[in-house]
């Protein structure tokens, strides 16, 4: 699985390490509770530890959303479409 299928609101990627300590797989529906509310996500991807990424779960700002968190933006991950140029979507997100 890649992680451009978190695109999809109500998804999750976990970090291998945790997945594996609690038992989780690919396609399983899981409930993560975040700020507001308990959300259900279904695990498209897990992911390699790794310093530039201190998490264990990883969700669109649309599940965010859903689930009452306040945009505390500290790392943004984007996703181009293929053949897009890179610089241009570089000086898009600022």
């Amino acid at each position: 699985a890649e992680l451009t299928h978190l695109n999809v609101t109500m998804n999750v990627a976990v970090s291998a390490q945790t997945a594996g300590r609690r038992g989780l797989r690919l396609g399983q529906t899981i409930a993560l509770r975040l700020q507001a509310a308990t959300v259900r996500l279904r695990i498209v991807a897990l992911f390699g530890s790794a310093v530039a990424l201190p998490a264990n779960y990883l969700v669109t700002q649309d599940t965010l959303d859903k689930g009452g968190v306040k945009p505390l933006d500290s790392v943004r991950f984007v996703t181009k479409s293929p053949g897009a140029d890179a610089s241009a979507g570089r000086a898009a997100v600022g």
